[in-house]
């Protein structure tokens, strides 16, 4: 009975160390963190751009002299962010930051093909709401794991 109640207790222990090593292992470290915020900074550079140029499902048609966005230009932006965002991303040690990321750069590349195969011209599209709120959920978990992330000076690339 006794040997029972220390084989259980130990491996007890060996657990709760075990969790805490896994927990620590994949927690970014400040390094982690700068080369987030560096794979960041073509989502920083490109999201003003997603919301001035609208998908044309989505924006209101032009009014007279109005001049229709360039939604192959906008796509073309959209899809180097993700490219550059997952290049940069490649040089983050943590796999759950690492994850992130590549969400943040796959719903880049969503945006930019929902700009050019909109779903209707009458209709919300659902591609650029789906890209949309992956990005925000990757970055608000970005952000959670690195506080830092955007306060203070900028990293250089």
């Amino acid at each position: 009975m006794r040997t029972r109640l220390l084989i259980v207790g130990v491996t007890a222990v060996v657990l709760v160390v075990a969790g805490i090593v896994m927990a620590l292992v994949d927690r970014p470290h400040g390094d982690d963190c700068r080369q987030a915020e560096r794979a960041l900074q073509p989502w920083g550079a490109t999201m003003p751009d997603v919301y001035q140029n609208l998908p044309p499902d989505i924006a209101s048609p032009p009014t007279g002299d109005d001049e229709q966005p360039d939604y192959a230009a906008a796509a073309a932006r959209e899809a180097q962010a993700a490219n550059d965002i997952r290049t940069a991303a490649d040089l983050v040690g943590s796999a759950t930051l690492r994850a992130n990321l590549y969400t943040v750069a796959d719903a880049f590349d969503e945006l930019s093909r929902s700009r050019l195969t909109p779903s209707s011209p009458s209709a919300p599209s659902t591609d650029f709401f789906r890209a949309t709120t992956r990005m925000t959920a990757a970055i608000h978990d970005i952000k959670q794991a690195c506080p830092t992330i955007g306060e203070g000076t900028p990293v250089t690339p």
